[in-house]
């Protein structure tokens, strides 16, 4: 037999884009990598309001309206710090904090673009409404009852 130690204790495997209460957009360690995305890279923005959805596309060729992409190290993901595209576009990163792990990678030309190059799209999600939702569903319905009243039972 030949063991071989495992060494990469604490790895993120799971890629997803994340919206945070900072106005910001975390990317997992394991985006990074699987989509060669580095320090290097700046993120342009693209924002559906009719749908809810904004795409990120990563690019070398230092775009004008391009955010930084921020990676301390090699073992951590990376941020967005895009406050101006929530202040602008009104959407209050609170209501849709969280991972996105069901991103869309399409190409550039859904977004309306004449570039090759690739957008990861996700469809933000009202967790408020979402939660209300959740809660309202794990309520009993007090208006069900499950056996007949008569009037004359009832004190007062």
């Amino acid at each position: 037999m030949a063991f071989e130690i495992f060494k990469e204790t604490g790895a993120r495997t799971k890629e997803f884009i994340s919206v945070t209460e900072t106005k910001s957009f975390g990317l997992s360690r394991a985006f990074l990598d699987k989509h060669g995305i580095t320090k290097n890279h700046k993120a342009v923005l693209f924002y559906d309001p009719v749908d809810n959805k904004v795409a990120l596309h990563f690019s070398l060729n230092n775009p004008k309206f391009g955010f930084s992409v921020r990676i301390a190290n090699e073992r951590h993901g990376g941020i967005i710090i895009a406050r101006s595209f929530f202040d602008l576009k009104s959407i209050d990163p609170r209501r849709y904090a969280g991972r996105y792990s069901n991103f869309e990678e399409v190409p550039l030309t859904r977004l309306g673009q004449r570039k090759e190059g690739t957008g990861f799209v996700i469809a933000l999600k009202d967790r408020a409404k979402d939660a209300a939702t959740t809660e309202m569903a794990d309520e009993p319905d007090s208006a069900v009852i499950d056996e007949e009243v008569f009037w004359k039972d009832i004190p007062f």
